[in-house]
């Protein structure tokens, strides 16, 4: 069991005639530059196209924004980040959780700060420098490739559909499915994650776990007691609640309902700071 730590719960148009590369986005892609799409008859750039895929910018986003000296509104040091398909979550160090949808953070090129919505912007207080600036770009840049991802995503409703479907085939299933080794790498990389105690790295890792493998019943019960340790105690039950979905005659079925019951009792302290 891990040791509790007590984190409050915190369209676009085109003209004709344009002449443009066509760049995909490669799994293998390493880079991540923007590659610039122009028409015959402009000279700046009207979008920028990541060269990234999705994995690579969840690690990004990983690497660059807790382990930076990022503020959320100047005033909150981003402590954790979480990256599921369709949110990323901040916690602060003021023991404050913020959710932002991903498809509906605009789209960023800024060097020093990036937008997330009408309230919130990531600033980067650190010394001002190239690297400082790669850095904010590579960041901007994986967030635009997450948004785009995240609006070919099913809505919250539609997600629960697909699950309830996922479970109705596990529990159908004579043979039951062996997970394959891309699911496992996340799942060894969230293991690994929470022996180092680094709890944001091991959720958004069991997160993209479970994208490939919705019926891992362990890795909701895993998921769920990273985000307990992260104070995010309604994506802990939501989690839990799954495991016990796919492994109601589990036995530990009993100490996982009464987590539930534990996590449902504590007090909601910390709130995103523009509701303050």
């Amino acid at each position: 069991m891990y040791t509790h730590a007590r984190a409050r719960r915190f369209g676009r148009s085109f003209t004709t005639a344009v002449s443009v590369a066509l760049i995909t986005t490669l799994p293998g892609c390493t880079t991540a530059t923007s590659a610039k799409v122009m028409t015959q008859n402009q000279t700046q750039p009207i979008m920028s196209v990541p060269i990234m895929s999705v994995t690579e910018a969840r690690d990004i986003v990983q690497k660059i924004a807790p382990k930076r000296n990022l503020w959320l509104k100047q005033k909150h040091r981003i402590a954790s980040v979480v990256v599921s398909a369709t949110e990323i979550t901040l916690f602060t160090d003021k023991d404050e959780i913020c959710h932002f949808a991903l498809k509906d953070i605009p789209q960023n090129e800024h060097a020093t700060r990036i937008v997330l919505n009408e309230h919130h912007q990531i600033y980067d207080s650190s010394t001002e420098s190239e690297r400082n600036v790669q850095n904010m770009h590579q960041l901007a840049d994986a967030l635009n490739v997450l948004r785009s991802a995240a609006e070919d995503q099913p809505s919250p409703e539609r997600d629960e559909v697909a699950f309830q479907e996922s479970v109705r085939k596990y529990r159908a299933a004579v043979d039951k499915p062996v997970m394959p080794e891309t699911a496992r790498r996340f799942k060894v990389q969230a293991e690994a994650a929470i022996q180092d105690k680094a709890f944001g790295d091991a959720a958004s890792d069991f997160y993209q776990a479970l994208e490939i493998v919705p019926w891992w019943a362990g890795g909701y019960f895993n998921n769920a007691l990273v985000l307990g340790e992260l104070g995010d105690y309604p994506e802990a039950i939501k989690e839990m609640q799954r495991y016990l979905a796919l492994a109601p005659d589990a036995s530990d079925a009993r100490s996982a309902q009464d987590q539930i019951y534990k996590w449902q009792a504590k007090t909601v302290l910390g709130q995103c700071p523009e509701k303050r």
